[in-house]
């Protein structure tokens, strides 16, 4: 469920805000890779 939660809310580009969740939440957050997985997963070490 935590690999869901994760992909809804820093992956997924929302239709109505067309951002991503995390955009709004952590404004100093930038995933600017092409493979945002692969980002978070070296942030979070």
């Amino acid at each position: 469920m935590k690999g869901i939660e994760i992909y809804y809310n820093f992956i997924t580009k929302h239709q109505a805000i067309k951002k991503c969740l995390y955009e709004l939440a952590v404004s100093e957050l930038k995933l600017n890779s092409e493979n945002k997985w692969l980002e978070l997963i070296k942030l979070a070490k």
